[in-house]
């Protein structure tokens, strides 16, 4: 693993934590995804600055360059990163779904209970300013 690569890959690190914790301030992202990505950063970091881990785990995996493993490793971070964020929306759409329902039906209770309110109201008497208004007429 090149000193350039490992320039590139601390650079990128630094970047992706600086983008996190501009996020965290913003209030943007929820903590365990911060927490997240900065395990990943981290690792990243660690990486660059001690290549021979990278250097055991390619050798360890089978893997001609060390490089190739970092590209697989962050590929693979980020296949898990797409899954459970895929059953988070899974689960959120899921929530809207039941909330839209229950809105819907709260909505049609409140309706026939109107209608029902109006079918049963008893019409008001006549007062005398009112007859006098409609002879009038």
């Amino acid at each position: 693993m090149g000193g350039y690569f490992r320039i590139v890959l601390i650079l990128g690190a630094l970047v992706v934590f600086f983008f996190v914790l501009r996020k965290l301030k913003k209030t943007e992202m929820s903590i365990a995804n911060s927490v997240f990505w900065l395990l990943f950063v981290a690792s990243l970091v660690i990486a660059a600055v001690f290549p021979q881990i990278a250097f055991f785990c390619s050798d360890l995996l089978g893997i001609e360059s060390p490089s190739n493993f970092i590209f697989l490793y962050v590929i693979a971070f980020l296949f898990i990163k797409c899954f459970t964020l895929t059953v988070e929306v899974s689960k959120l759409g899921e929530k809207v779904n039941v909330l839209s329902q229950e809105i819907a039906l709260k909505e049609n209770r409140a309706l026939m209970e109107d209608r029902a309110a109006k079918a049963h109201a008893v019409p008001e008497p006549a007062t005398c300013a009112n007859a006098t208004d409609e002879q009038t007429n």
